[in-house]
């Protein structure tokens, strides 16, 4: 209920933004899901690639371009079914993956920014975390 609740509120916010505010920001996002856990030992997530498809989903229809959301994830047969653009434009979830589609962010937002644009940036990880010693991992 309460990621239900993110969600409406991001999209209600997005929609109360004023007109001029589109003119000169650029809305960025990387978004990562991912259901294993081999390195925890817990079992697989079921919904973790679910919500990175619907978190892609709303970011990319509040940007400008769909090259503004990037998406790490691996769908399993119902989430591609559920989400099948989502699923073509979806890279597997490897540290390799993140750092591109960081390199790809940065160099977007330099172009924005070089243009007078604000930026927006927003990252969204689904899927397992855990402390360890007192320190926080994904």
């Amino acid at each position: 209920m309460s990621r239900l609740l993110v969600i409406v509120s991001a999209f209600v916010f997005v929609l109360c933004m004023p007109a001029r505010a589109w003119a000169t920001e650029t809305r960025l996002a990387i978004v990562v899901g991912n259901n294993g856990s081999s390195t925890l030992g817990r079992a697989e997530l079921r919904y973790a690639d679910d919500d990175a498809a619907k978190y892609a989903s709303l970011f990319a229809g509040a940007s400008r371009s769909e090259d503004d959301v990037e998406l790490i994830a691996r769908f399993d047969a119902d989430t591609t079914r559920l989400f099948p653009a989502q699923s073509k434009k979806a890279t597997p979830p490897t540290r390799a993956a993140l750092d591109a589609a960081v390199a790809r962010i940065a160099a977007r937002a330099t172009a924005a920014q070089q243009r007078g644009e604000h930026v927006v940036f927003t990252f969204v990880f689904a899927g397992h975390g855990d402390v360890d010693n007192g320190r926080g991992f994904l």
